[in-house]
């Protein structure tokens, strides 16, 4: 049976095929779509060498690979998890590539075991929309950040995933399931508002709009509308149809699925602490 890839998130530690989390994480990374926000992610950091930088959530370390070479070795990085299962695969990763990358078990949830103030740049990337509580985290960045350092974000909006489809009703039932998957579907719309109530300054949002093939559509919420039918919340004859109308677009090139999502860019105020 396929994996439900976001309850697979939500808890790393009690996931059955962990393994199969870790392709995933690198099935994205490759997708152009991504690599095109993570582009423009990594130019409104602005890291320079010698510069030191945080990414919470760092999972495997695929990201945090590439901050550590813009810093080099004369910069500073460090990626925190709350996955011991992660973090070991990451760890692993680092010394097979010969580079040095600290890693630290926590929960950005809680005040982390960090110096405050510390940090040039703190990266964040889908992450908020699957903790309990995004502000703990959202106050742990500000905190390690130093004066001027800059955060930047990206989150998902689950709640307007689009699939076009015949069955326009059974599309939005689709839609609503994967939604209601995560703990905050609506993370993405509601980054800039959060930064500014954390006293964060120069506060710009971008929309990226991820177009997914059908492959991803279905490594993405393959797992979570199994799960919603065997919960009750959609039908067998439901789901079967579903995937037979969306693979027969596919063959005749009709199908449309897109993911949108939001960069988040903000800096610390040169007088806070």
């Amino acid at each position: 049976m396929q994996q439900d890839i976001h309850a697979g998130f939500k808890n790393v530690n009690q996931a059955a095929a962990p393994e199969k989390l870790f392709s995933f994480l690198e099935a994205a990374d490759r997708f152009e779509p991504i690599q095109t926000y993570k582009r423009h992610m990594r130019a409104l950091s602005r890291l320079d060498t010698g510069q030191h930088v945080l990414e919470i959530g760092c999972g495997v370390g695929l990201e945090l690979a590439r901050l550590a070479y813009l810093v080099g070795p004369s910069g500073r990085a460090v990626g925190i998890d709350k996955s011991n299962i992660m973090l070991e695969e990451a760890r692993r990763r680092a010394l097979a590539s010969g580079q040095f990358i600290e890693y630290a078990l926590a929960d950005a949830s809680i005040p982390m075991p960090l110096p405050e103030s510390s940090f040039d740049c703190c990266w964040t990337e889908r992450v908020l929309m699957y903790v309990d509580e995004p502000r703990p985290v959202v106050e742990n960045v500000v905190r390690a950040l130093r004066p001027n350092g800059r955060a930047v974000f990206f989150e998902f909006d689950y709640a307007t995933v689009q699939v076009d489809a015949p069955d326009a009703e059974l599309a939005e039932r689709t839609s609503r399931l994967v939604a209601e998957s995560v703990p905050h579907p609506r993370m993405g719309r509601q980054l800039k508002r959060l930064l500014r109530e954390m006293g964060m300054e120069d506060v710009e949002v971008y929309p990226h709009v991820l177009q997914v093939h059908l492959a991803i559509y279905r490594q993405v919420v393959g797992g979570t509308l199994e799960q919603a039918c065997k919960a009750g919340k959609l039908s067998r004859a439901e789901l079967d149809a579903w995937w037979s109308s969306i693979t027969e677009a596919d063959e005749d090139d009709r199908f449309l699925a897109c993911f949108p999502g939001f960069i988040a860019h903000a800096r610390k105020p040169s007088g806070a602490r």
